[in-house]
């Protein structure tokens, strides 16, 4: 009964749909309603996680709600409830072991609800997915695709606090996970990720892979800056699956993955192969301008479609 009615949350959202997979909901801080109930909520919840209730963090939060308001934050806790019991850790948890490479002395004061209150307070947001959490997981370590759950945006809620023009950029485009607050490398694990294919979320994907392009040619020209641009973004990460792939794919010599033939020319369903971090980026950033279907692939797979363009990138060594 507790799994149908996690279902039936999720079912029930009117979500923002990217053209992919992802399905997105946004609590905001202009929402009047929402305004106090939000924090009030990452309050107890932060809370319950310090008592180290594991998979009963959330129940205990929900408990704290007023009766009349617990349908507001059905599609939160669908969310949360659903990506914990498929990744088999709940959210604190893994808050504590993936998001930091080197945690702080303090970390296991701090909890995950502690982090989302702080955005909250900067960001007048608390932006979620609420896609099946299997779509999530495509990542290396598994289980910290559990932290991809929330995300940033480039929202500030008062005027006085501001971004520089990167940083805007990077929220903007790249979606980075809420919960990453440290320099842990994830690494995208699929063998194929397609970009979107009409509308906002594409148009979004070609801002990022700009900036990509702009940043590895204004920092010239040794291997030196563009590995340290490359790094940038690996650090960052990004929720959207696609972005993630080129973030992972990004290196200086490119070797066409075992199993495929490629070639140096593009051409529909078949892996283009390319000589440098300039080209990849750039053939990326055209293929995305010509409207085309256009997919990254790491991996032989049976997937391949005559109608769309790949571009082959090395599967990256798992530690």
């Amino acid at each position: 009964m507790h799994i149908i009615s996690v279902a039936l949350s999720l079912a029930l959202l009117l979500p923002v749909r990217a053209d992919d997979w992802q399905v997105r909901h946004c609590f905001t801080y202009e929402d009047v309603e929402m305004r106090e109930l939000v924090p009030q909520f990452l309050k107890n919840a932060s809370s319950c996680a310090s008592s180290k209730l594991s998979f009963g963090t959330i129940m205990c939060a929900e408990r704290l709600i007023p009766t009349e308001k617990k349908a507001l934050f059905s599609p939160l806790i669908g969310a949360i409830q659903a990506w914990e019991q498929y990744f088999q850790l709940d959210l604190n948890s893994a808050f504590l072991r993936y998001s930091d490479v080197n945690p702080r002395p303090d970390m296991e004061r701090r909890t995950a609800y502690d982090r989302l209150l702080n955005l909250w307070t900067v960001t007048g947001e608390l932006c979620f997915y609420t896609s099946a959490p299997s779509l999530a997981d495509r990542i290396h370590p598994q289980k910290a695709a559990l932290l991809t759950l929330f995300y940033r945006t480039d929202t500030v809620r008062h005027q006085l606090q501001s971004l520089g023009h990167d940083s805007r950029e990077m929220l903007r485009t790249l979606r980075p996970p809420s919960l990453k607050i440290g320099g842990n490398r994830w690494k995208y694990e699929g063998s194929v990720a397609c970009a979107a294919e009409l509308g906002v979320e594409r148009e979004r994907q070609l801002m990022a892979i700009k900036e990509m392009v702009q940043r590895a040619a204004e920092e010239t020209h040794t291997d030196q800056t563009r590995r340290r641009f490359g790094l940038y973004y690996m650090i960052h990460f990004s929720t959207d699956s696609f972005l993630q792939a080129v973030v992972t794919g990004w290196r200086e010599k490119y070797d066409c993955p075992r199993g495929l033939s490629c070639q140096y020319s593009l051409e529909k369903g078949v892996p283009y192969l390319p000589a440098n971090t300039n080209s990849y980026l750039q053939q990326l950033y055209l293929l995305l301008q010509m409207q085309s279907e256009v997919c990254i692939v790491f991996r032989r797979t049976a997937t391949l479609v005559s109608n769309r363009y790949y571009v082959a990138a090395t599967a990256p060594i798992l530690d």
